[in-house]
C-alpha cells in the first residue's frame, strides 16, 4: 500500500529523509515540468526545483490539510518560487 502524501509530509516534518525521497520521487517530474514551462530555461528550472524541495524539507510542518492537498501546496510553492526567480532575473537585467 502506498503511503499518502500527508503522511509523507508529517514524516518529512520530523526529519525523515526516506519520506522526503519518496515525496520527491513521486512529484519532482510534474513539478519540474511546471517550473520549466514557466521559466523556459532548464538550468533555471533546476535551481527553482531545488529551492522548491528545500522549502518542503524545511517547512513541511507548515502544511495545512484544511487548506488543500499536499500536491496543491507543492504546486503553489513551485509556482511562487518560479515567479520570484523570474522577477529577480528581470530586475538584474533591467539594472544592467
Amino acid at each position: 500500500m502506498e503511503v499518502s502524501d500527508q503522511i509523507l509530509l508529517a514524516r518529512i516534518a520530523a526529519g525523515d529523509r526516506a519520506a522526503f525521497a519518496a515525496f520527491y520521487d513521486r512529484h519532482s517530474g510534474r513539478v519540474y515540468g511546471l517550473i520549466l514551462k514557466l521559466t523556459r530555461n532548464a538550468p533555471e528550472a533546476d535551481d527553482v526545483l531545488q529551492d522548491t524541495f528545500y522549502h518542503v524539507w524545511t517547512r513541511a510542518d507548515q502544511f495545512d490539510a484544511a487548506r488543500g492537498t499536499p500536491l496543491a501546496w507543492l504546486i503553489l510553492i513551485a509556482r511562487s518560487r518560479a515567479l520570484d526567480h523570474m522577477r529577480r532575473g528581470k530586475r538584474r537585467t533591467s539594472s544592467i
